[in-house]
């Protein structure tokens, strides 16, 4: 089990529901706290950046894949994130985070730096391990 030393969440915290009615993202989306902002590039990776001074603290590994270049991303009811390459939508999955115990639960990106998905209950199940400004890993999901 996954436990982290997360503070309370602030107003700055930015919180994605993982729900049917969350819509699906293309490259140029992004969500900040007062000291990170997740982004998701149009050359398929989705990065983490530090505001203060734009350093990358975490990042997918996702880009330069050619044709399955991930285009798309899931915010699923199921409770995972996804990224997606077109055309083979559906079937050819880059990347994945969660499980399936966080459905109907949350994505935030935290003012401490850390980017976490939540149970519907509040339990952490996934992170980016960049909470207290650390550098998580740069290549998850090559």
């Amino acid at each position: 089990m996954l436990t982290l030393a997360t503070p309370p969440a602030s107003a700055a915290d930015q919180s994605i529901a993982l729900t049917l009615s969350t819509p699906d993202e293309h490259c140029g989306w992004s969500r900040s706290s007062s000291t990170v902002r997740l982004t998701f590039q149009c050359d398929g990776n989705l990065v983490l950046y530090r505001i203060s001074d734009g350093h990358a603290m975490w990042a997918s590994g996702t880009y330069g894949k050619g044709s399955l270049t991930p285009d798309l991303l899931n915010f699923s009811h199921d409770g995972y994130m996804k990224l997606f390459a077109h055309p083979w939508y559906g079937s050819s999955l880059e990347c994945i985070w969660g499980n399936s115990s966080a459905a109907d639960g949350r994505l935030k990106v935290q003012d401490d730096g850390n980017v976490v998905i939540y149970t519907s209950g509040g339990t952490p199940i996934w992170h980016t391990n960049t909470y207290g400004n650390r550098q998580g890993d740069v290549r998850d999901c090559a």
